[in-house]
C-alpha cells in the first residue's frame, strides 16, 4: 500500500507543472515569465504563515486536526510553489526547446522535488538558531545567500530561532534553486534536439 501511495505521490508531483502551464496557457500564450513568479509570490504568503504556525509554535498545545490540516495544507503549497519554479524556467525556455519539449517537465519537476525534499529535512532544536541555508539549499544558492548575509552582518536576524525573514528568504532561495535545476533539466533533455517546423508563435 505504501508503495502505491509513494508512486502516486510522486505521479503527482511529476503531473502538476504540466497542469498548470497547461491552465496559464489557456489564459495567455505564450506564458510570460513572470506571471508563474507573480503566482508563486502569492502562494508564498500562506505558505509562510503555515510555516511559522507548524514549526515556531508549541504543537502539542494544537489539536491534532488542525496539525493534520497545517500539514496538508503546508505540503500541497510546497508542491505548488516548486511547480511554479518548475513552469518558470519552462516559459523562459520553452522558445528555443525541441518539439516535445513539454515530456521534460515530469524529470525536472522530480529533479526539484529532490531539492525541496533536502530543504525541508533539516531540522533544529526548538530553542535554537535555525541552520545556515548552505544546508538546505545544496546546489549552491545557499552557500551564496549565507555569503551575503555574512557580508552584511545579519545573523542574528535571520538565523534567529522564530525570525520572520528566515523562511521568505529559504523559499526564495528554494525557488530559484528549483528554477536553475529545471533549466539544467530542459538543457539537457531538449536543446541536444533541433526543433521540426519551427513557427513563430511557439
Amino acid at each position: 500500500m505504501s508503495i502505491i501511495i509513494e508512486v502516486a505521490f510522486l505521479f503527482i508531483i511529476a503531473v502538476v507543472p504540466l497542469l498548470l502551464y497547461a491552465g496559464l496557457k489557456k489564459i495567455v500564450n505564450p506564458v510570460p515569465v513572470v506571471l508563474p513568479v507573480i503566482i508563486a509570490g502569492i502562494v508564498l504568503i500562506p505558505l509562510d504563515f503555515i510555516t511559522q504556525e507548524l514549526f515556531t509554535l508549541d504543537l502539542i498545545r494544537m489539536e491534532r486536526g488542525d496539525v493534520a490540516l497545517l500539514s496538508n495544507a503546508y505540503f500541497a503549497l510546497v508542491i505548488l510553489f516548486g511547480a511554479m519554479a518548475v513552469v518558470t524556467a519552462f516559459a523562459f525556455l520553452e522558445r528555443k526547446m525541441a518539439q516535445r519539449h513539454w515530456i521534460a517537465m515530469a524529470p525536472a519537476a522530480l529533479a526539484g522535488a529532490v531539492c525541496t525534499g533536502i530543504s525541508l529535512i533539516i531540522e533544529t532544536t526548538a530553542e535554537g538558531p535555525w541552520p545556515h541555508y548552505s544546508l538546505r539549499l545544496p546546489v549552491f544558492i545557499g552557500v551564496f545567500m549565507d555569503y551575503i548575509i555574512a557580508v552584511f552582518h545579519l545573523g542574528d536576524v535571520v538565523y534567529g530561532h522564530g525570525s520572520q525573514v528566515y523562511n521568505l528568504i529559504l523559499y526564495a532561495g528554494l525557488f530559484l534553486e528549483v528554477f536553475i535545476v529545471s533549466v539544467l533539466v530542459y538543457a539537457l533533455t531538449c536543446f541536444p534536439w533541433p526543433r521540426e517546423n519551427p513557427r513563430k508563435d511557439q
